[in-house]
């Protein structure tokens, strides 16, 4: 496999699977492409669409996606070792991440609707301003991760792992619907 070091890619409509490292690439197109197998170490992507792109065993470390359509991508395809990205105002609707181990992760006005996060550790992660609308959380490792200022979160507090989790007095509706009671001001 190619390695690709430190080049810019701009526009492009067609993904080469190599190992990419300290690479950027703005506004390509890569819906439904094939990741699989490919290397993004310490990458850069900026307003693409990588809308459904298949990631079975490809190695992501310290990328960042910013400003991109990423629906229904299944990181949990992805090579588990070092797996470690952030996210700063993406469209991640049906994306899956459950039973990876993803600490310390951040999103960052995201769109998490309908995510599954199930089985997976998170700790250390901030959700910052995200809707999490219908995201799935369930026995989740959610130590020390922060959803402050994040909307339309529902969780069940004895279905997960909460430890200094950070709720903001707004969310307390979202911990208690299992319960079926009424929060009234």
């Amino acid at each position: 496999m190619d390695i690709v070091l430190e080049q810019t890619f701009e526009n492009l409509s067609d993904f080469t699977k190599a190992e990419y490292e300290n690479c950027t690439f703005k506004a390509c197109d890569f819906l439904q492409a094939d990741f699989s197998l490919a290397k993004l170490i310490n990458c850069t992507f900026i307003a693409c669409d990588l809308s459904l792109v298949q990631m079975q065993n490809c190695m992501i470390q310290d990328t960042a996606f910013i400003d991109c359509k990423m629906l229904g991508i299944q990181f949990n395809e992805c090579h588990p070792f070092n797996l470690s990205f952030s996210f700063e105002n993406c469209n991640l609707q049906h994306a899956i991440f459950n039973e990876l181990t993803i600490k310390k992760t951040y999103f960052d006005h995201c769109q998490l609707k309908e995510v599954d996060f199930s089985h997976a550790q998170l700790s250390g992660s901030r959700f910052l301003n995200c809707d999490l609308a219908k995201a799935v959380f369930v026995q989740t490792h959610l130590e020390k991760v922060s959803f402050k200022d994040s909307y339309h979160l529902v969780l069940n507090p004895n279905q997960n792992h909460l430890k200094k989790t950070v709720f903001s007095q707004e969310q307390l509706a979202g911990l208690l619907k299992q319960h079926d009671i009424l929060i009234v001001q």
